[in-house]
């Protein structure tokens, strides 16, 4: 890891292949902008630097951009890796995804390639083909959300809603004499803190379970045992709200701070924020309460010209937005369990009937 820039570090990878220390790897997996877990982004430069690299030896560069489009700069910010100069495009993937900047757990994105071999190889996957369940219905509603124009209002607000709630904690740490930002986030939803004067990893961890009650995952259960240890203690933060009180207003980035105080000043946006359970929900999070029932009845028409049905009612008193709600699926789901069930033993009493003909004829013969 580059201990300046954060990221890999070129010139050491660069060493390492040109004097074949290590063998050319198949692909290189990177978060180029707004990094996880430490909110960095590469510079022109270095993402050049690593386009050249790859071309020279032959790699792949997987490059995850989720968070792309959750930069809040207007004119610095960086471009994507199928864009970046010198770029092959027979070896640049860029990936992006519906879920970081609409609905978490959407499980929807899309792929940017400029090679049609590269790019039918990856469609023509067995996963890519035959996903089943809720994923054609998915797809239809953000088609209609991205013709309709909705998705970039509702991303402008989540970068707005993302950028205040950074902000806030930047103006805390900034008053924690023992704690650096080696970072500063340009969007994204991650804060990479530094702690000054702390013995090691398993201190913090001890020190936030036993005076906060918070829990935290060491960084070295995701490394490797032989990973290199980083220089210093650093701590993850993000600014997000998986929330579900909406009277406590607490987002998950007031964890700490050595006098427990929690973030209140900013209410966490609950449109942006709530983890949604249904996808319909994620559509009417989306665009607001006041035009709510002529939305869904407008999403009820397009869904049902497509052949879609529905288990339980979109126009009501109760909760609009229920295309499959959770409780009817889960409940629909028990009754076919139930049903199948017991069909058991009349599918048991019906092969030993088989059987027993079976071995009646073959006695017979």
């Amino acid at each position: 890891m580059d201990a300046t820039n954060g990221g890999i570090d070129l010139d050491v990878l660069e060493m390492m292949l040109d004097e074949s220390i290590i063998p050319p790897p198949s692909a290189i997996y990177i978060i180029p902008t707004n990094n996880n877990p430490t909110g960095m982004t590469y510079s022109s430069s270095r993402r050049e630097k690593l386009v050249r690299l790859a071309s020279a030896h032959n790699i792949i560069i997987i490059a995850d951009e989720v968070y792309h489009l959750l930069d809040w700069r207007e004119d610095a910010k960086p471009g994507r890796m199928v864009t970046t100069a010198g770029a092959d495009p027979s070896l640049t993937i860029s990936l992006n995804s519906f879920t970081k900047i609409f609905s978490p757990g959407l499980r929807l994105g899309w792929i940017e390639c400029k090679h049609q071999p590269l790019l039918l190889n990856i469609e023509n996957l067995g996963y890519i083909r035959s996903q089943g369940g809720i994923a054609p219905l998915n797809s239809e509603l953000m088609r209609i959300i991205l013709t309709r124009g909705l998705l970039q209002p509702h991303l402008a607000s989540v970068k707005s809603a993302l950028k205040l709630r950074l902000d806030l904690i930047l103006e805390k740490v900034a008053s924690c004499p023992n704690i650096t930002v080696p970072y500063p986030p340009t969007g994204g939803y991650f804060l990479w803190l530094k702690l000054l004067n702390v013995a090691s990893e398993a201190a913090v961890v001890s020190a936030l379970e036993k005076s906060q009650g918070v829990v935290v995952l060491p960084g070295s259960s995701c490394c490797q045992p032989s990973a290199p240890p980083l220089d210093g203690v650093f701590i993850r933060l993000n600014g997000t709200d998986s929330s579900d009180n909406s009277d406590s207003h607490e987002s998950e980035s007031s964890i700490f701070f050595a006098k427990g105080q929690k973030i209140r000043e900013h209410p966490p946006n609950k449109h942006l924020t709530k983890l949604i359970t249904t996808n319909i929900d994620a559509y009417y999070q989306a665009i607001g309460r006041h035009e709510k029932r002529d939305i869904i009845e407008r999403i009820y028409d397009d869904l049902s010209s497509q052949g879609y049905t529905f288990h339980a009612p979109m126009i009501a008193n109760k909760p609009p937005y229920q295309v499959v709600s959770r409780k009817v699926a889960l409940t629909k789901i028990a009754q076919s369990i139930r049903d199948r069930k017991s069909l058991i033993p009349k599918i048991r009493r019906r092969q030993s009937r088989q059987k027993f003909k079976l071995s009646q004829a073959i006695k017979a013969r």
